[in-house]
């Protein structure tokens, strides 16, 4: 699936303003990835039978899925992209994803 997206990407005509692509469909593949992470934590806090108890830790992961996906639907929009946005949106997706590892590991 990603690799159909890396050759969109290719394809682009603003691609060859991007300076290494691979790492860019590498990137938002993460992305992606990991919203789907987050949301399969949530997920599985939700079956719990203690759900209750773990409301934080579903909150997070339910920020860190939406703020993943959107970070990667950021950064695939290459027509007048923004870098400073675009690091901008990659410093707070660290920041989130470090949150969501905190409580996993708080969790666990």
């Amino acid at each position: 699936m990603w690799a159909a997206t890396a050759d969109r990407l290719v394809d682009h005509p603003e691609a060859a303003k991007t300076a290494d692509q691979a790492k860019l469909a590498d990137c938002f593949a993460a992305c992606f990835q990991y919203a789907q992470t987050c949301t399969a934590c949530a997920d599985a806090c939700l079956a719990e039978d203690m759900v209750a108890d773990l409301a934080a830790c579903i909150r997070t992961d339910l920020d860190g899925a939406d703020f993943c996906a959107a970070t990667g639907t950021i950064l695939t929009r290459q027509t007048a992209s923004n870098p400073g946005v675009n690091r901008t949106v990659l410093e707070a997706f660290r920041r989130c994803e470090t949150a969501c590892a905190s409580r996993l590991a708080a969790s666990a």
